[in-house]
């Protein structure tokens, strides 16, 4: 198991987003007079569930909407080639995404595909 992390200094450079089916990596989105959603933490009661052998990997998984566009935050461990957790409806992209992130060490990265039905997974 391989943990899937894209926190580091201060979390200023954790986030992948995506508006419709452009993806995009930068720091946390201001609210800049749109509407700024809460987080949702997966897990949590009420919220999706991981899945499989996935956990929380010293830190935390969440997602929220900001200004139309979903942000995603994952710090989880767990077997690869597997889905991580679904997001719930209107969440999702309306095209598959691939991203590759930082596996939370100074050299490593980690492939994770979010499927336009919500799926999270790591590749």
């Amino acid at each position: 198991m391989k943990p899937i992390t894209e926190p580091s200094q201060g979390r200023e450079n954790s986030y992948l987003g995506w508006s419709s089916n452009q993806l995009f990596r930068r720091p946390p989105a201001s609210s800049g007079g749109c509407n700024e959603g809460s987080w949702h933490y997966v897990g949590d009661p009420g919220e999706p569930a991981y899945e499989g052998d996935w956990q929380d990997n010293l830190s935390f998984t969440r997602f929220r909407t900001v200004c139309d566009e979903t942000e995603i935050e994952i710090s989880a461990t767990g077997t690869s080639g597997t889905v991580i957790f679904t997001l719930p409806t209107g969440y999702a992209p309306s095209i598959s995404i691939y991203a590759i992130v930082g596996d939370g060490s100074s050299t490593g990265s980690h492939n994770v595909v979010v499927y336009s039905d919500g799926t999270v997974n790591s590749l």
